[in-house]
């Protein structure tokens, strides 16, 4: 197995179930690290590695195909390098080859049976296909290995409760969140939770509130936490409190005509709620 924990060898993607990571180097130091990737590897092309991280600046500059093949020379040199397949599981989804992406995610965990990552968004993937059982699965095998593997946790939480068992997945991911679980991932997943519950519970309130509080929580998990608490917010009926979330996660999201429409229709929600209370 060899798994890489280098940013530099991970696409930069701003991705709803935060799969992957790394840092967003400038467009200029960008093509400078592609140059010198590509001259290293003119001297050393037998280096899994250098394919690898030469991938990545294809995947950063939205060239995927290029990404894609590049991946596969990694992988031709080292089938047990669980980054590479991992990264090809992230480029498949973005691409929408979403059988592809599974397979790519299942490579990943052959070579790296714990890789949280690629395990969470396998089961993402599963459960949204309605692959519920393999789901279960996938994160049970992770989760009998290391249980507290966050991505994984909230992966297996969400797949409980789209199929219904909301009960379940909050007995599930209550306890890891009170424990010291405070990674985003988990929060977020308690909050949709929180939301679906009858009537619906408050106590994600304080977890998300605190993870906002951290200045170092990237904008991505910041949108998605927000957006978790306004629709929280939403389900308890404060009403203010949830557009005054929502408005903050759409001022950090790039402008989008389905995100316009989205805010136009909860703010048509609110508006009912209000009408059917002065009624």
């Amino acid at each position: 197995m060899t798994r890489s924990t280098d940013p530099s060898e991970q696409p930069h993607v701003e991705h709803r179930s935060r799969v992957v990571t790394g840092s967003t180097p400038s467009p200029t130091s960008r093509e400078d690290g592609e140059r010198a990737c590509q001259r290293a590897l003119e001297q050393n092309p037998g280096d899994a590695r250098l394919w690898l991280r030469y991938g990545v600046f294809a995947y950063n500059r939205d060239a995927f195909e290029v990404a894609l093949k590049r991946w596969q020379k990694a992988i031709e040199l080292d089938d047990q390098l669980a980054t590479a397949h991992f990264n090809r599981g992230v480029c498949l989804r973005k691409i929408r080859r979403e059988q592809d992406a599974i397979n790519a995610f299942r490579q990943a965990l052959r070579a790296d049976p714990v890789q949280d990552e690629a395990c969470a968004a396998l089961v993402e993937m599963l459960a949204e296909a309605g692959s519920y059982a393999e789901a279960m699965e996938a994160s049970a095998d992770l989760l009998a290995l290391n249980p507290d593997a966050p991505g994984t946790v909230a992966a297996h939480a969400l797949t409980l409760e789209r199929q219904g068992q909301v009960q379940d997945a909050f007995a599930f991911l209550l306890p890891k969140v009170e424990a010291g679980m405070h990674d985003a991932r988990a929060v977020v997943a308690l909050g949709k939770v929180c939301q679906r519950m009858r009537p619906p519970s408050e106590l994600a309130v304080p977890y998300l509130e605190t993870l906002l509080d951290d200045a170092s929580l990237s904008r991505s998990d910041r949108v998605a936490a927000l957006k978790s608490l306004a629709h929280l917010h939403d389900a308890s009926e404060h009403f203010e409190a949830a557009f005054d979330c929502m408005k903050k996660a759409r001022a950090l999201e790039p402008v989008d005509l389905n995100m316009v429409q989205q805010r136009i229709d909860f703010v048509s929600s609110v508006r009912q709620h209000y009408t059917r209370e002065r009624d």
